[in-house]
């Protein structure tokens, strides 16, 4: 390496020095897979590292959870490192959006709303959620729901949503588990009433308070191990 770097002999590093490596790398005598990056392509690699972090945390690895932490703060400033050379945003823009929606979201901190639990204070941020997101109907409540979540969590928080907005979600789930499960039996529209059973059985989990994603996780390391030892 002909050109010297500050950060390369240093033993304790910045978020200066992150956004310092990360310009290097995306420049013309950087990394050629740097360089290439953009929004789009990166969009994976976010949901990954997002995976990786939760992972490390589920099995308490605090090491792997340094690093996992490092890979998302990575992906953060990759993308304002893009923005900023595509003229889109600034890294001042990130935070102050951060910041002032953390002000706005927090009334009952930063303003005169008056919370007696976490419960409580849930319910002021998704008000004023909907609120900024001019979210009036459940309709438009739903369709915030972002898309590129895993199904099983997307369905999870649209079910919960629709309950809170009236709709009676959990009430008959078990009835509707044993009506999508008589149609998919039946073979005529296995696509459409596999999705149906899915669905509902994911209702009843959330009626059971029961995280689908975790539950599904431990069951695929249970059905593992008894592979395992068979």
């Amino acid at each position: 390496m002909n050109q010297q770097y500050d950060f390369l002999n240093k033993e304790n590093f910045t978020k200066e020095d992150v956004v310092e490596i990360l310009k290097v790398l995306r420049s013309e005598n950087g990394c050629p897979w740097d360089r290439a990056q953009t929004h789009e392509t990166l969009r994976e690699t976010a949901i990954e590292e997002a995976y990786e972090l939760s992972d490390a945390i589920a099995k308490e690895d605090w090491a792997h959870v340094q690093e996992e932490l490092g890979d998302v703060l990575m992906q953060v400033y990759h993308h304002v490192g893009i923005a900023q050379d595509n003229g889109e945003f600034s890294e001042t823009d990130v935070y102050n959006r951060l910041c002032r929606k953390l002000i706005s979201r927090h009334t009952h901190v930063f303003g005169d709303v008056k919370v007696q639990n976490e419960q409580q204070a849930l319910a002021v941020w998704n008000a004023n959620k909907q609120k900024e997101h001019n979210i009036k109907t459940l309709a438009q409540n739903l369709d915030d729901v972002p898309t590129s979540m895993t199904p099983l969590l997307r369905a999870q928080k649209v079910q919960n949503r629709a309950n809170k907005g009236g709709v009676e979600v959990y009430k008959d789930a078990n009835e509707k588990i044993q009506q999508a499960l008589t149609n998919f039996l039946k073979e005529v529209d296995v696509d459409k009433d596999g999705g149906d059973l899915l669905f509902w059985v994911l209702a009843l989990l959330k009626s059971k308070h029961v995280n689908a994603d975790v539950a599904l996780s431990d069951a695929i390391a249970r059905f593992i191990e008894k592979v395992k030892q068979s």
